[in-house]
């Protein structure tokens, strides 16, 4: 992609961008935002747009900074693509007191759904999407036919929780939505569809010696994090591992075709650090000693590992984001530097190096 925009520290991106590698083809779709258009705060162009080719989507915004309306880049695959809007005025800070989103086709010119309602305190509404639904993955989660965004069905909440316990990460891939559970002590895998609601994956109800979590799929393989051998008081897992199996919906199915890959980085659970699943690999970022981001990557075809280090103390101060996709080529990742700029870096798949053998 041509970027003959001003450099990144006075034109940066917004965090939190999206990559959707298309596929059975080369196309790698960014969405992401534009800030401080030629050196004005007020102006920002919000762009969906190929890694190697032409912009397909586009929206400017002229507007102050501090109020009015505001566009975040939110969810890009299937085929589908939703912006959140925040704000209703152009005058009070916080941008208003309405929230909502546009969403549709990639193949069509204009958003096909338009949906607002007031602001949830504490909360915001973030959204994934697939080809069947818009998901809300903050609070209770519900998710809405494409057909009408009016209508909402409830698939997860603590009340509806079998264990009682909240979910973290969401994971829609077609009519189904995998669920990270749990907090603290108990973590699990859930999965949702309209046919049989609410169902275990990886998940054992009332066992707190073992656990799941951090799961990511491209609808091919699913990759997750196993931890086991803890007492029920304790929080930590004395053994993690990297498990993946074909992409399957049945606990019973991926119990009997499920394989061990190596050990894992951390414990399993945390929302913040889901695997990012592409091409026979995965991807997630990780924190060691508290404060770098780290990556860490794995090969699904023989458990091989890399870690690539974060230098946030460093002269470049660079902080890597949770990885955004992988694709046949390369491995996509928000990257800060200097703690001013954000921007997206692809790290070649060819360039990893020898790595660290399976254990």
């Amino acid at each position: 992609m041509a970027t003959p925009w001003a450099p990144a520290n006075k034109a940066p991106l917004a965090f939190f961008p999206k990559v959707w590698p298309v596929p059975e083809t080369s196309r790698v779709l960014l969405q992401f935002t534009r800030l401080n258009h030629e050196g004005n705060a007020d102006v920002r162009y919000s762009l969906i747009a190929e890694a190697d080719g032409p912009v397909l989507h586009t929206f400017l915004q002229v507007n102050p900074v501090s109020g009015g309306c505001y566009i975040h880049a939110e969810a890009l695959q299937e085929n589908k693509y939703l912006w959140r809007m925040s704000g209703d005025t152009w005058d009070e800070p916080g941008f208003g007191s309405v929230e909502g989103f546009l969403a549709g086709d990639l193949d069509t010119p204009l958003p096909a759904v338009v949906f607002k309602q007031p602001k949830q305190p504490g909360l915001g509404s973030n959204w994934e999407v697939s080809a069947h639904w818009l998901v809300q993955k903050v609070g209770p989660r519900f998710v809405r036919p494409w057909e009408d965004v009016k209508q909402s069905t409830l698939i997860h909440g603590a009340a509806q929780d079998p264990d009682g316990y909240f979910a973290s990460i969401v994971v829609p891939v077609g009519k189904h939505v995998f669920l990270g559970i749990g907090e603290a002590a108990y973590h699990g895998i859930s999965i949702w569809s309209p046919d049989k609601g609410l169902q275990p994956w990886q998940r054992w109800s009332g066992d707190f010696t073992r656990g799941a979590g951090n799961v990511g799929t491209d609808g091919k393989d699913v990759v997750w994090t196993y931890g086991e051998g803890k007492k029920p008081t304790e929080y930590e897992f004395p053994s993690t591992s990297v498990y993946t199996a074909p992409f399957a919906t049945e606990m019973g199915t991926i119990e009997a075709t499920k394989r061990r890959l190596r050990s894992d980085v951390t414990r399993p659970g945390d929302a913040r650090y889901q695997y990012a699943v592409g091409c026979g690999y995965a991807a997630r970022l990780y924190f060691e000693g508290g404060k770098t981001s780290n990556l860490f990557i794995v090969r699904l075809s023989d458990g091989r590992g890399w870690k690539i280090p974060g230098f946030p103390d460093g002269p470049s101060r660079l902080s890597w984001g949770s990885p955004l996709a992988i694709s046949c080529e390369h491995i996509y990742v928000p990257m800060s530097l200097l703690k001013e700029s954000v921007t997206i870096a692809r790290i070649p798949l060819s360039s990893l190096g020898p790595g660290l053998p399976a254990d």
